[in-house]
């Protein structure tokens, strides 16, 4: 396995579903110097899915992004809307 696949295959998504928006990845592939890249770069959607994905070799990608998909999201994740409420306040 190459170092970092972890970014690509489960850190973005992460972000694109707690931000419940699409999120864009550009990864250098390939070799330089004693550093491997390993690619995959990807459009991942507002739940988390990829929209498109690259592999682990030189590759264009593109994705329509779907306004309706990331309305549907955020209605059923409620997450982002959770994290915005005002916290409770301890009573003294």
């Amino acid at each position: 396995m190459i170092r970092y696949e972890f970014v690509a295959n489960t850190i973005v998504p992460a972000r694109a579903f707690e931000n419940q928006l699409y999120v864009g990845y550009a990864n250098y592939c390939g070799s330089e110097g004693q550093i491997e890249c390993c690619g995959l770069s990807c459009i991942a959607s507002p739940d988390g899915a990829d929209a498109t994905r690259a592999g682990h070799d030189q590759q264009l990608i593109a994705a329509d992004l779907d306004h309706d998909r990331m309305t549907n999201s955020r209605h059923i994740n409620t997450y982002l809307a959770a994290c915005a409420l005002p916290l409770p306040v301890a009573d003294r």
